[in-house]
């Protein structure tokens, strides 16, 4: 089965929710969309996005342990203290991780 590396924030917005990847939501698309094996578009993110984020945490369950990001949004947030944390996770997981499409029903 194919693999391809994405950004560790583009993983982290299909995980956690929040939109972290350098390059926007077009990094968030392009990772379901390979995942689920077709261009997807903003109205199928909502169906695909938990099938999509189950397989994200097997493949790489220490994305799990996330720091927390209470610390960030004390005094409001900002790009540079959103920037900064997820540097942060870069340092801990790496810039890019291996990401397996999805299996079965999704091809």
């Amino acid at each position: 089965m194919e693999k391809r590396s994405f950004h560790v924030g583009e993983i982290i917005s299909v995980t956690s929710g929040l939109l972290l990847p350098p390059n926007g939501m077009s990094g968030v698309h392009a990772l379901i969309s390979f995942m689920v094996g077709h261009d997807c578009f903003d109205y199928m993110l909502a169906e695909y996005r938990e099938p999509c984020m189950n397989a994200l945490l097997e493949q790489h369950p220490q994305i799990a342990e996330l720091e927390s990001m209470d610390d960030v949004g004390a005094g409001g947030l900002s790009s540079d203290k959103i920037a900064g944390w997820l540097q942060k996770q870069v340092d801990k997981f790496g810039e890019r991780l291996e990401v397996e499409p999805l299996k079965g029903q999704w091809l």
